[in-house]
């Protein structure tokens, strides 16, 4: 072969070899594998577990940069310090200074819980506490267990548990701060951990000022209603070695200590508050005092004019408390009333101490002038030119379109009683309406704006409320403009569910609470026997709550420390129910024998702890090499000659 045809043959080849070689990506080197390990401690000074220390700084060394997250609510040491403790995290130094005076004689824990992490890559540390003494021994014991949301069994994390000596009274944990303490993770456990062997009454506390003491009525709490006493016992448990995540290699059985008690259970409530204080005064219309409270007093209200001008006589005014809103109007129903702009107004409260007083607040509230445009005041009249009267009625339907639904009525001014005889009912089926009577027609509690009205529906019917314009008026004499129409359309029977939860091994009066997926009532219905109805239910799941209403006051109550009467006892049933069209089902409920902690189904608890997944990142890398190198070679071309 001629020597340029030679040469021109390599060129070609040598090209050829670059288009198949070359248009691989060139990545740069990747530092080797990632670190997915925790920092490791190397050493403390005074070391762990050292006895007769006096020194109030502590130095921890680790094997790698190490960084401090959220500390504040991680880190807790016992016995608690009033003074916030120094913490800093210095290279790979962890330096905690204490700045309370050290108590002779004590096992002192410092608990990171998760707090401290390398660095690059944010591996937490978990579970790390270092323990010292000042006296002759570390003491081991320990105490551990959960703390639930009394009212719907939610986990409660971040919450402070703390123990007073056994043979102390409840005050102790209103007198004096806690003896040793720590917090509930995100799974709401909790241990205390380096207690000296002995009998402890245990507290829980959301902390609001740091005094690690109950503050009443300005602290969520837990406890329990005698003390424990600690021990332990040998035990084993098994500890599984895998290869990787999918296979494992062997399973260890491991001899270690258990502390007890380790399963306790703290139901956590916080108290109504029985502190009431008037957060808003208003006087929307000469003849309208409004009161908003933070919670509307049961009982032991009062208001008197004092200024100057003559005093009203008698009854001066009608009260209307819409104790949802925390509301409470006075209708001023004499003119003299009318002309006062300043009042006394007593009400129920506590003082600092949390003792019933009387409180008075002077209270002025000027007649407000009336602007008025052009405009409004004929807005102001009706048709036929006639000023509008100032009572309105308007009718609300709560509940999914059954026979049950609650039927209310409100009115802008308060209704004369003697005038809901004017409310009249008729079956509006075949466009013929005929009349019905009313069951029951009645204001509702301490409100004279708002009623309901009962009556015995029927499915799948077509109803027509008629109130008359003259027969219905309120206490000034006024009556509507115009007749009042409210239609409605119940739905058939084969559209609803029906479900009855009869209740074993425990008595009531009972509060039953159907609920939604994301744990919010739904219906509720209430008992005296051990069989709970509830009907025309859409069809969907529902879970199940049980209240055991142990006063009989129609609600649940909180726990009152003052008489260490514990929070009135919710149980969850620990499946939902799917509810289909037409079924009238049955459930057997035994709320005593699954265990609180087991009690509410995971599909209903909101306060899921954080997931923390562990990713192999280093696996994950080498995916993603294959998946380049795979969609490099997808779109590589072939060299034909």
């Amino acid at each position: 072969m001629h020597k340029t045809s030679l040469r021109i043959l390599l060129v070609l080849f040598t090209l050829l070899l670059g288009l198949l070689f070359g248009c691989a990506n060139r990545v740069a080197p990747d530092g080797g594998p990632f670190d997915d390990t925790p920092p490791r401690l190397v050493s403390m000074k005074p070391a762990v577990g050292s006895l007769g220390v006096k020194e109030r700084r502590f130095t921890l060394t680790f094997d790698e940069y190490v960084t401090l997250k959220d500390m504040n609510n991680k880190v807790i040491i016992s016995p608690p310090q009033l003074t916030r403790p120094t913490i800093l995290s210095i290279g790979k130094r962890v330096v905690v200074e204490l700045q309370d005076t050290l108590i002779p004689n004590t096992t002192y824990t410092i608990d990171f819980t998760d707090a401290i992490a390398d660095n690059n890559e944010s591996n937490p540390l978990e579970n790390f506490s270092v323990a010292f003494s000042t006296g002759d021994k570390i003491d081991t014991m320990e105490i551990a267990g959960t703390v639930l949301n009394a009212r719907n069994l939610e986990p409660m994390n971040g919450i402070i548990v703390g123990i007073h000596p056994g043979d102390s009274s409840l005050t102790a944990f209103t007198d004096t701060t806690l003896m040793r303490a720590s917090r509930t993770s995100d799974l709401a456990q909790f241990v205390i951990r380096n207690i000296a062997q002995g009998s402890y009454r245990v507290f829980a506390l959301k902390e609001a000022d740091n005094n690690y003491r109950y503050d009443f009525g300005t602290e969520g709490i837990a406890f329990l209603d005698s003390a424990v006493t600690t021990s332990s016992v040998p035990a084993t448990r098994n500890d599984t070695l895998r290869i990787d995540s999918l296979t494992i290699d062997t399973i260890k059985v491991v001899k270690y200590t258990r502390y007890l008690p380790d399963d306790l259970v703290l139901l956590y409530s916080e108290p109504y508050s029985s502190k009431r204080f008037i957060s808003k005064r208003e006087r929307p219309e000469k003849g309208i005092l409004r009161f908003t409270f933070n919670a509307l007093p049961d009982s032991g209200f009062a208001i008197a004019p004092i200024d100057s001008l003559p005093k009203p006589g008698g009854k001066w005014f009608v009260s209307d408390a819409d104790r949802e809103r925390g509301i409470l109007q006075l209708f001023l129903t004499d003119t003299v009333a009318e002309r006062h702009t300043r009042f006394a107004v007593t009400y129920p409260t506590t003082d600092s101490l949390d003792l019933p007083i009387q409180k008075t607040d002077t209270v002025t509230l000027r007649i407000p002038k009336a602007k008025r445009t052009k405009e409004e005041m004929e807005a102001d009249t009706t048709a036929q030119g006639k000023p509008k009267s100032p009572l309105t009625l308007t009718f609300e339907h709560k509940g999914t379109g059954g026979i049950h639904d609650s039927i209310l009525f409100k009115t802008s001014l308060p209704v004369d009683t003697s005038a809901l005889r004017g409310i009249r009912l008729y079956n509006a089926n075949d466009s013929i309406l005929k009349d019905m009577p009313w069951r029951e027609i009645r204001l509702l509690p301490g409100r004279s704006t708002a009623g309901i009205l009962v009556a015995d529906l029927k499915y799948g019917t077509q109803y027509e409320i008629q109130v008359d314009s003259v027969l219905f008026r309120d206490v000034y004499g006024h009556t509507l403009d115009q007749t009042v129409v409210d239609a409605f359309k119940t739905e058939g029977k084969d559209q609803f569910s029906t479900l009855e939860v009869q209740v074993y091994g425990t008595e009531g009066p009972f509060i039953g609470e159907l609920l939604d997926t994301s744990d919010k009532i739904v219906t509720t219905v209430y008992s005296d026997t051990t069989l709970l109805r509830f009907n025309d239910l859409k069809p969907q799941k529902y879970g199940f709550r049980l209240v055991v209403d142990r006063n009989g006051n129609r609600r649940w109550d909180p726990a009152d420390f003052k008489t260490g009467r514990q929070p009135e006892r919710v149980f969850y049933a620990p499946k939902t129910f799917e509810l289909m069209k037409n079924w009238d089902i049955k459930e057997n409920f035994y709320p005593l024998s699954t265990p609180i902690l087991r009690q509410k189904p995971k599909e209903l608890i909101q306060n899921k702890p954080k997931e923390k997944k562990k990713e192999d990142r280093n696996k994950q890398r080498e995916r993603e090499r294959r998946d380049q190198a795979n969609r490099e070679a997808s779109v590589s071309s072939p060299v034909r000659f």
